[in-house]
């Protein structure tokens, strides 16, 4: 990421990116994207004929497939990303209850045994 764009450049070309991101998530991740898959490779296939089975014929499905694998995986990185501090996120809310709970427990805890102990002082 450049570090000459000022602060709110940054950030609006960050939340650019990952709103483009998600939205590519969202259609990767569905079965029409995965249908389309499945029919660019049966269009790819009988174009061999075309092609005579050759060495472009090849090329042609290895470059497409290398690029948009580099390119999908850029992209649901930064939406795995943004998935994972949401999750650490939500951990650490879930930690400070538990703590504020377990301080709870121990205050009334400590109450209960102060009570115990004014109760036995007064037989």
């Amino acid at each position: 990421m450049p570090t000459d764009l000022p602060n709110n450049k940054k950030s609006k070309t960050i939340k650019k990116f990952r709103k483009f991101a998600d939205f590519t998530n969202r259609i990767v991740g569905s079965p029409y994207w995965f249908m389309l898959s499945i029919l660019l490779v049966l269009i790819w296939l009988p174009s061999g004929i075309f092609f005579g089975w050759g060495e472009i014929w090849h090329l042609l499905i290895n470059t497409t497939t290398t690029i948009l694998t580099f390119l999908m995986m850029s992209l649901l990185h930064a939406s795995q990303s943004k998935w994972e501090e949401r999750m650490d996120r939500m951990q650490e809310k879930e930690l400070k209850a538990i703590r504020e709970e377990m301080s709870f427990q121990r205050e009334a805890q400590e109450k209960n045994e102060e009570e115990r102990e004014a109760v036995n002082s007064l037989r």
